[in-house]
Formats: structure tokens, C-alpha cells, sequence
């Protein structure tokens, strides 16, 4: 009896018992670092004692060591092997920025795009997104044209679908602001002005802080090949450096490289907001392209930027505070120049 009673009970009992939870508190801080000569060409044949990587200015060891297609080289083996497929493609998003650009710079940019992908083949997975897009009932300014694939041919038939080419009647109306003003066109206000560039100031980094947010689970390396004209940041006595200084430490957080393509081409200067676009793919450990008329060379090269570099890694040590902290790599190599994130995040 008493052993029937023991029976009955053991379903329970084993319900009620706790289940087994294993966490692991080990936390992997990965820089994707690339290294360029003074020409602006790859440096390959760079080794882990090459490397030197400083985590809030002090020196961490090097737990993995990557060179882009080959084997990783980790000092210990409780890292995860990142050889294959993987560590080979990666994923790259291209942005149409047409809520920043002029009708002329949008059929620059399209033009600049279609031509890229139709003769070359990235070996990451590529999206097509378009900010700014006007579309009945759609209050996102951001929208996903075509979902990563790796068919580059698809991508340059989604860009010549007649709702993503760009119109006259969608572009911008001019202001005193943006030396568009001339003879016969409506004179625009300077409160119409600046409110209508607040609100696009406002909106652009929204839309792009939602996209880092949006690639924040992707495997391996990521990128964003942001075609602009860009944005101020400072503008009229008002100032959107807090705005974009968070927009900065989302990129890098979720690990997402900028390249930015400013699409204004050399034609009429410089043009745009080079400085904005400079400073956001600089600090990412992205390329800015600016002040040419070529930008299919600047989407490929962004495109192309996936097939070298090196990836560094280190363990945060057990009590760091929660919070951004400053990444700094240097290399033991004369005449070598680095790209990599500025930081990372740890959560709390």
C-alpha cells in the first residue's frame, strides 16, 4: 500500500521539483577590425600578436583572433567555432535616403545601385530598404523593399520597380536653407524650413536607429550602406548631437558597420552634409564615400568591404559596470590604418 501510494506520488513529486538552469556569465566582446595601407588597399598577413585591444584604456588579452576566411585562433576553446559559411557571408542592408535627398541625388543613388548589383556579386546576404518613401497609409518612413538574399540580380530589379524610382513630385520643396530657391518656385518661410528639417532630423534617426534594432540578431559581420546627402547636426541654434550620439552607440552596440555613399557627387561640390555622414562611418568602422561622381564605385567598395579584415575578441571581466565602454585597437604594423567600432555595451 504504502509502496502504491509512493507511485501515485511520484509524478508529482517530480513536477515539483525545480527545474535545472544553466547560465553562462561569460561575455565575448568580438571587433571586427579592417586594416588599410595610405592607399586605402587591405593589409593582409597580420597575425594576433600584431594586435594590441584596450577596453576602457586598459590592455584586455586576446581570447579570439579571426582573419576573414580562414580558421579562428582563440585562446581558449570555450568559443564557438566561426568557421564556414557563417564567418564567410555575413549581411549587408543598402538604404535609398530619399528623406535627406533631392530629386536629382535619388536618381544618382538609384542609378548608382542598379548599377552595382547587376555585374557584381557581394558573398554576404543583402536587403534593400528605402527611407522616405511616400506611400497611402504608411506612417514608417522606413520600408523593406527586398528581403536578404544573395541573388544581386533580384536586388537591381527591386530598385527599377517604378514605386522606388524617384519622382519630381515626391522631392523636397525647396528653402533659403538648401540654396534650391529660384525663379518661379514658391518662397518658403524660414519656421516652414526649419520645422520641416526637425522633423526629418527627428525622423531619420529614428528610422535608422530602428534598422540597427532590426539587425541586432544577424550572425557574424554586418553592415549598412547608407546612400545620403545627410543631415545637419547643428542647425539654426538647434542641436541634435545628443540624438546622434545615441544613434552612435545603437550602431555599435548591435555591432553594425556604416558605410555612407554621400550620393550629392562631385558635381555640385562636396554637397549635402558630408560631415555628418563622415563622422557616423567613421566611428562605426565604416568608409564614407563623398566628392565623386563615380558612387558605383562607393556601393561596391562598401560591398566588397566584407571580404577582408580581422576579427578580434575579447572576455569582459566579471563586474563591469553596466554601460557603453570605449573600445581602442592598435596594431604593431608602420603606415597601418584601422577601422573598428568605438564601443560596446554592457547590460546590466
Amino acid at each position: 500500500m504504502l509502496a502504491l501510494a509512493a507511485l501515485a506520488a511520484g509524478p508529482w513529486i517530480a513536477r515539483a521539483q525545480p527545474e535545472t538552469v544553466i547560465r553562462s556569465t561569460t561575455r565575448l566582446v568580438e571587433i571586427h577590425v579592417v586594416a588599410e595601407d595610405s592607399q586605402g588597399r587591405p593589409v593582409t598577413g597580420l597575425r594576433k600578436e600584431d594586435f594590441r585591444v584596450f577596453d576602457d584604456r586598459k590592455e584586455r588579452p586576446l581570447a579570439l583572433f579571426t582573419v576573414e576566411g580562414a580558421a579562428p585562433e582563440a585562446a581558449s576553446g570555450a568559443h564557438p567555432d566561426r568557421t564556414g559559411a557563417n564567418a564567410e557571408s555575413g549581411y549587408s542592408v543598402i538604404l535609398l535616403d530619399w528623406l535627406n535627398s533631392g530629386f536629382f541625388d535619388r536618381v544618382r543613388g538609384d542609378d548608382a545601385v542598379r548599377k552595382v548589383l547587376k555585374v557584381f556579386q557581394p558573398r554576404q546576404r543583402v536587403a534593400l530598404y528605402v527611407l522616405g518613401m511616400e506611400a497611402p497609409g504608411a506612417p514608417d518612413p522606413l520600408r523593406m523593399i527586398y528581403d536578404f538574399t544573395q541573388v544581386s540580380a533580384d536586388i537591381a530589379g527591386a530598385v527599377e520597380d517604378p514605386l522606388i524610382l524617384p519622382r519630381p513630385g515626391i522631392a523636397d520643396p525647396p528653402g533659403r536653407f538648401d540654396a534650391r530657391t529660384g525663379p518661379g518656385r514658391r518662397a518658403v518661410s524660414a519656421e516652414e524650413q526649419l520645422f520641416d528639417w526637425n522633423n526629418r532630423i527627428l525622423d531619420s534617426v529614428q528610422a535608422l536607429s530602428d534598422l540597427a534594432g532590426r539587425m541586432a540578431r544577424l550572425p557574424g559581420r554586418k553592415s549598412l550602406v547608407w546612400l545620403s546627402t545627410g543631415f545637419p547636426i547643428t542647425l539654426q541654434g538647434a542641436a541634435y548631437r545628443d540624438e546622434v550620439e545615441r544613434l552612435l552607440a545603437r550602431f555599435n552596440r548591435e555591432d553594425v558597420t556604416v558605410h555612407t555613399v554621400n550620393i550629392r557627387g562631385l558635381g555640385t561640390g562636396a554637397g549635402g552634409y558630408s560631415d555628418t555622414l563622415v563622422e557616423i562611418a567613421g566611428r562605426t568602422g565604416g568608409t564614407a564615400f563623398s566628392g565623386r561622381n563615380d558612387l558605383a564605385e562607393g556601393v561596391r567598395s562598401a560591398l566588397e568591404d566584407m571580404r577582408a579584415g580581422y576579427t578580434l575578441g575579447f572576455v569582459v571581466p566579471e563586474g563591469a559596470a553596466p554601460g557603453m565602454h570605449q573600445i581602442q585597437v592598435r596594431v604593431g604594423r608602420p603606415r597601418v590604418a584601422l577601422r573598428f567600432r568605438e564601443s560596446y555595451r554592457v547590460e546590466p
